[in-house]
């Protein structure tokens, strides 16, 4: 059984760069959809659940952090990567308590 990876970052190229780069059927996974920012993300999660999450950091409406805080709450059984291109270490340092 294959693992459902959601994709959510607000910028469309990142997004189509990182469905371009994964190796689906070697990892095993299966492309679930993507998000452009943390509401759109929550709003994919009570619809259809999936496996992981591919989050970034900064997007509009609800950040990274603020959904990463949201989905460990209400759907503890995903799992997530969280994406940065930022070099302040705060905002992985909390990235780490929520993912």
């Amino acid at each position: 059984m294959s693992l459902k990876l959601l994709i959510a970052d607000d910028e469309y190229f990142i997004r189509q760069r990182i469905k371009k780069i994964i190796p689906w059927e070697k990892l095993n996974l299966t492309f679930a959809g993507e998000a452009e920012n943390g509401q759109q993300v929550i709003d994919h999660l009570e619809k259809e659940p999936v496996d992981l999450l591919l989050l970034d950091i900064k997007m509009p409406q609800m950040n990274g952090i603020e959904t990463a805080r949201y989905i460990k709450e209400h759907f503890p059984s995903v799992h997530m990567l969280i994406l940065s291109g930022y070099n302040d270490f705060e905002y992985a340092r909390t990235a780490i308590r929520y993912g």
